[in-house]
């Protein structure tokens, strides 16, 4: 919130117009642009203890005594719940990915193993450039929900 430079009041929200940069102080009845109030407003700062970062973050010394400071939004539970959706997406996926698979062997006279219950289907050229053309999205979602984890 703002603070009024005359009267060091708070300017509520509703006196306060961004798009017009203009902050008007009931109290006092004074008007200021919003960007001095902001760009004067003194902000505490953080400390930052590299021996004891906060979670989420570290920090690492480099050889010439420069530090890198690295963080990540990353937790355990969202990567499990991303990891989770992958397997799930890409199970579903790699079902069709094996019948376009076998049909494409097959038409190139390909022997497939018989384990796979997908060899006698008898799709066509246009059938299996359909297939591969349709999953083409759903294989790349799947490569990058992969790459996310």
């Amino acid at each position: 919130m703002p603070v009024c430079g005359q009267c060091q009041n708070t300017i509520p929200a509703e006196d306060v117009n961004v798009a017009a940069d203009l902050a008007f102080c009931r109290p006092c009845n004074h008007a200021t642009k919003l960007s001095d109030l902001v760009s004067s407003a003194s902000v505490p700062l953080m400390e930052f203890d590299p021996t004891n970062p906060p979670h989420g973050t570290w920090a690492r010394g480099g050889p010439d005594d420069k530090m890198e400071l690295f963080a990540s939004h990353r937790e355990l539970g969202d990567v499990l719940v991303a990891l989770g959706a992958c397997i799930f997406w890409n199970s579903i996926v790699s079902v069709f990915v094996v019948l376009a698979i076998s049909s494409t062997l097959n038409l190139l006279g390909v022997q497939v193993p018989s384990e796979l219950i997908f060899v006698d289907l008898g799709m066509g050229v246009g059938g299996t450039l359909a297939l591969w053309l349709f999953l083409t999205p759903f294989i790349i979602i799947g490569w990058g929900c992969l790459a996310g984890c």
